[in-house]
């Protein structure tokens, strides 16, 4: 599966349980478009940004600065961090702790549907709604 074929996939997981969320483009559109926005608002900030590179899928959720923990991350069966798993998928808080970075290589497709992964994202969509209002 390629890039973008999973970020179609992820997006179908956060249309279905977010429908209020905004992709700017159709699904025939994204197929020519490398970095896609997700906007509930369209006057707010971005809540996600996914980016489909050549070898892998970056994705960016926002949230509000401290409601989302190391261990949170950790729970959700994605290695955490580290620079030495470069070509492995894998998950982290950004430094200033307001963003989660996903990276999904196409040979460890996280799953989407998991139950943990639906609950991580309605918490972070409730945090991203915080940080906006």
């Amino acid at each position: 599966m390629d890039t973008y074929s999973v970020r179609e996939e992820l997006i179908r997981v956060i249309e279905r349980h977010f429908p209020n969320v905004n992709f700017k483009f159709n699904e025939k559109e994204r197929l020519s478009h490398r970095r896609i926005n997700a906007k509930p608002y369209s006057n707010k900030k971005r809540w996600i940004m996914l980016d489909a590179n050549e070898n892998y899928l970056h994705v960016t959720f926002d949230h509000l600065k401290g409601d989302i923990s190391e261990q949170e991350l950790k729970n959700l069966s994605i290695t955490y961090k580290g620079k030495e798993f470069k070509e492995k998928t894998r998950i982290h808080l950004n430094d200033n702790e307001d963003a989660v970075e996903l990276y999904v290589f196409e040979n460890e497709i996280p799953e989407f549907n998991n139950s943990k992964f639906i609950e991580f994202l309605h918490k972070h969509y409730s945090s991203y709604v915080r940080r906006v209002s």
